[in-house]
């Protein structure tokens, strides 16, 4: 075993261990609940304003189901043949080198998954908002971290309790979108028709597929808790296809029943889409249904980023990449709780930023190069270790990197072009990233 693999050993601080517990289900789930965010209650409307047309949109939809088919069978075969804590940050080590892995640790912790977090706890509050009425602004803000602060607490008390609360979230997500579904063909409603607004052009294209595919994203987060499943090896491919297969079929299902709601003018002006659709049906009582759905959709994904993500600061702390002390495991209740408590600790202290938000869309570039990062990889692993090798005999398994990290990198190019501004900010904010890295290591290099 390499020291890297050492590294990453699901091990804790202080002689405890992680504990290996989560099922197949809740592997399942965890998929689920990471990639059925808030964005497809939004999102459609961006499509279609940006495609122009019904059956446009609905294309761009189906195609971004089929990039994420291929991102989870990529993802799958890294997760199968390095099943340890910290998912994607140990592909990258493995595959490539430790800047990379560090690089990519650094842009969730510091920007991606902690502005994320405190995005969809303000997004949460803003809903039971509509449910309870208005807060004061020192409430709200307060309701969001305390918000965080117990899903920080959940996920420390013991990896099934968070998953179980995931569980029950990512349920609930589907309940409501098939509630839609129930609405938009239950009843006399709205066709869809084939009539759009304006012809498809490159630029709204890509603009479009960058809203689908990050609505799209997030299977890679089943990775992270691998060293924490029963049956990583039996379990983790199958999972990890299963919730991509049941989250692509949800989303087209809502997609389809927006259209057949409203009218397309409406699906591509509206700010509330849910809710108006809902409308059609259940009238003012569909507002409240509608945020409802959203307040339990922004709960349960911040469970979901709050139970995975942390793994990876922790495999990172057990490669001194990070300080040491993210590597502890609670003695009793076998979780990183370190790492946890930091995760929440810094998207606490962002949603006191009025401009969090900024802080995100300055990095969403990044997941996709990292995506891509995490394809090439796998290319590498599978020249290096036999078993990787051995994982590609069928030629779907043989093709989907390919596929995968070539529209991976595709994409990370057409943000750059369509979306520099964005693209800049995330450049500079792993710039400064490798510059820590290479502070930390030159003082390594001092001690010894």
């Amino acid at each position: 075993m390499s020291n890297g693999e050492q590294g990453v050993d699901p091990r804790g601080g202080r002689g405890a261990e992680l504990s290996q517990s989560l099922s197949r289900f809740d592997a399942t789930m965890i998929v689920v609940g990471t990639i059925i965010g808030i964005g497809i209650f939004f999102n459609p409307s961006r499509v279609a304003h940006d495609v122009g047309s019904p059956l446009g949109a609905l294309a761009c939809w189906a195609a971004g189901g089929v990039i994420a088919l291929l991102g989870s069978i990529t993802y799958a075969q890294l997760g199968l043949v390095l099943p340890h804590a910290g998912g994607p940050y140990v592909f990258l080590r493995e595959g490539l080198n430790r800047l990379f892995a560090f690089l990519y640790g650094w842009i969730c912790l510091t920007a991606i998954v902690s502005a994320a977090c405190a995005v969809i706890a303000l997004v949460f509050v803003s809903y039971v908002e509509v449910l309870v009425g208005e807060l004061t602004a020192t409430t709200r803000v307060a309701t969001a971290a305390g918000t965080l602060a117990f899903l920080a607490v959940i996920n420390v008390v013991g990896v099934k309790l968070g998953s179980g609360v995931n569980n029950l979230f990512s349920v609930l997500k589907i309940v409501t979108l098939g509630a839609l579904a129930f609405a938009a063909f239950s009843g006399d409603q709205p066709v869809l028709t084939a009539e759009g607004s304006h012809p498809a052009t490159f630029s709204g294209v890509v603009s479009a597929m960058v809203a689908i595919l990050f609505t799209l994203g997030g299977w890679q987060n089943l990775t992270n808790v691998a060293g924490e499943m029963r049956d990583a090896k039996r379990d983790l491919s199958v999972a990890i296809r299963q919730g991509v297969v049941l989250v692509v079929t949800v989303v087209l299902v809502a997609n389809v029943s927006y259209l057949h709601l409203l009218p397309f003018a409406q699906v591509e002006s509206t700010k509330t889409l849910y809710a108006d659709a809902l409308g059609t049906v259940w009238g003012t009582a569909g507002g409240k249904a509608a945020a409802l759905a959203i307040a339990c959709s922004s709960f349960g994904i911040l469970c979901g980023l709050m139970l995975s993500v942390p793994r990876i600061y922790y495999a990172m702390a057990k490669d001194d990449l990070l300080p040491r002390f993210l590597a502890s495991v609670h003695p009793r209740f076998q979780t990183p709780v370190a790492a946890i408590v930091a995760q929440a600790g810094i998207a606490i202290a962002l949603v006191f930023w009025n401009d969090v938000s900024k802080l995100t869309d300055y990095c969403v570039f990044a997941d996709w190069m990292f995506f891509a990062l995490n394809g090439i990889a796998l290319l590498r692993l599978r020249h290096l270790r036999q078993d990787a090798a051995a994982l590609a005999q069928k030629p779907l398994e043989r093709i989907a990197p390919w596929a995968f990290t070539l529209i991976a990198i595709a994409v990370t190019g057409c943000v750059m072009v369509e979306h520099w501004e964005t693209a800049r900010y995330g450049l500079l904010m792993m710039l400064a990233g490798a510059v820590v890295f290479g502070i930390g290591e030159a003082r390594k290099s001092l001690r010894a």
